[in-house]
């Protein structure tokens, strides 16, 4: 009556009670008291769909009570049904279908095949770091990356354009089965959904497929794309994944829908795989559980030297910049690309630098958790004057 008697005032009721230990009571026996005592205010005790409900849990001679009961995400315990590798790229779909296969009890590595350097890279680790820390529990997670500029590269130059994305995915097949190979995991999940993009053809998948001989789970392959982003939130990685561009595919002007077998394994003649064993085996090792803020920071948000493809932007005042800036820099000062940075390209990659690497490594930061691949230049002015 404490707890209760005021809160059930006006409204239909009941006591659902459960007991562990050796007790003179039965769970019935406590369901039938509380009920009495509560019911003293004439109130109507109704067992099916009551407007209040009293949940009462008495283990040994420890009694709790509550009032409301959250759902949880259920499943079997984590590390029951085995081990495998997931491809993560970041969006919305391989981070659900990890979560869904952990609901499962498979534990998982996670791999990503960058294509798109440090920031891109970042924004990954942030989803991967979320699912450890929220959803394993007593298991420690690792982050694989498998550096694919060279793998890219290769097959941009040398495999007709409307069948790269097939046999670039057959590549991260490949690396997602030498991970399973040393860590001793037995499948690959990915985030493969039917009909999404032109590659997701049954057709298409089967020829990707085919090229390991471990089991690939799909946990996704028939949900619509509205499904997923309502479960990314429930998953937690709904807010990171919707600022990530993701990075895994070639886009080609006709990409093939039904590329068989046979047409696979003939451009796949024209390249050398030793190149993505190579990659492979330079791959990045992090451990998720002991990855720190500043290990997430500022590894990824400084360069040292300027990426070919970068465009360069000098954030100090006018006068500074007129005075000396890097060749073919552009002057954006700092207080203005602060409030105007959304109106750049996401395309293309950014290189900022102020005086001394700081105001500009905000920027970068601010940039990278909106997508950007922004990054600061380490020691400012003074460094960048010596290249």
């Amino acid at each position: 009556m404490k707890f209760y008697g005021e809160k059930v005032v006006g409204k239909s009721f009941c006591v659902k009670a459960r007991r562990n230990g050796s007790h003179q009571f039965t769970s019935m026996d406590v369901q039938k008291a509380l009920g009495a005592a509560l019911n003293k205010k004439g109130l109507k005790v109704k067992l099916h769909d009551p407007e209040f409900c009293v949940y009462v849990e008495v283990k040994d001679e420890r009694c709790l009570f509550f009032s409301e009961v959250k759902k949880g995400a259920q499943g079997l315990p984590l590390g029951t049904a085995g081990s495998a590798v997931c491809l993560l790229s970041g969006g919305f779909d391989s981070p659900v279908a990890a979560w869904m296969m952990q609901k499962r009890g498979v534990t998982c590595e996670f791999l990503l095949c960058n294509m798109a350097g440090e920031a891109y890279e970042r924004s990954v680790l942030k989803t991967a770091k979320l699912i450890a820390e929220k959803w394993n529990y007593g298991y420690y997670p690792k982050f694989h990356v498998v550096d694919f500029t060279q793998v890219v590269k290769q097959i941009k130059e040398r495999v007709t354009s409307r069948f790269t994305q097939v046999i670039l995915k057959r590549m991260f097949y490949r690396a997602a089965e030498m991970l399973a190979e040393v860590s001793g995991a037995e499948a690959i999940i990915t985030g493969e959904a039917i009909g999404q993009v032109s590659l997701q053809t049954l057709t298409n998948l089967k020829t990707i497929e085919e090229v390991v001989e471990i089991p690939v789970m799909m946990p996704v392959v028939g949900f619509d794309k509205d499904d997923i982003i309502e479960l990314s939130r429930r998953v937690g990685t709904h807010d990171i994944s919707a600022s990530i561009q993701e990075f895994c595919q070639l886009v080609p002007v006709k990409p093939a829908t039904a590329c068989k077998a046979g047409i696979a394994h003939a451009e796949e003649e024209k390249l050398d795989l030793s190149v993505l064993v190579s990659a492979f085996n330079e791959r990045k090792l992090i451990d998720l559980m002991s990855l720190s803020q500043n290990d997430m920071s500022t590894p990824y948000i400084f360069k040292s030297e300027v990426p070919s493809d970068a465009v360069v932007i000098d954030c100090r005042t006018r006068s500074e910049f007129d005075q000396w800036h890097y060749k073919d820099a552009i002057h954006n000062e700092y207080y203005d690309l602060l409030n105007s940075y959304k109106s750049l390209a996401k395309n293309k990659v950014y290189l900022l630098y102020c005086a001394v690497g700081m105001q500009s490594a905000l920027l970068a930061e601010k940039m990278q958790a909106d997508g950007y691949l922004a990054y600061s230049f380490q020691g400012g002015v003074r460094s960048l004057e010596k290249i």
